[in-house]
């Protein structure tokens, strides 16, 4: 997490405000935990090796749980799927959401 000093006070506001969503969703951060912001989309997020999904709040936001989104993105194709994160209810809610994505990469 080396990028967090990169960060302005309003792009660390929003990847603080993920990590703490992260471990309320018993996502644990470790020493593969990344951070930073989509030069893009400006979406703040956090992700790590360990996770199913990556978390990110986009560029203008409020800090609250609505403005925090999942993002699985497909191995093979990079196709990115999107979901809010408190649609799911728990971690296993989520794990089952990603499993069935991962699904239908192996289906003829």
């Amino acid at each position: 997490m080396n990028n967090l000093s990169k960060l302005s006070n309003w792009e660390r506001q929003k990847a603080i405000y993920l990590l703490h969503s992260a471990e309320q969703f018993c996502l644990k951060t470790s020493e593969h935990t990344q951070l930073g912001v989509n030069p893009h989309s400006g979406n703040t997020w956090v992700w790590d090796e360990f996770w199913p999904v990556c978390l990110y709040m986009p560029i203008n936001c409020e800090l609250q749980q609505s403005d925090v989104w999942v993002c699985w993105t497909n191995p093979e194709d990079g196709e990115e799927h999107e979901e809010i994160l408190s649609s799911f209810a728990d971690i296993d809610e989520l794990e089952y959401w990603v499993a069935q994505l991962e699904k239908t990469l192996y289906q003829d």
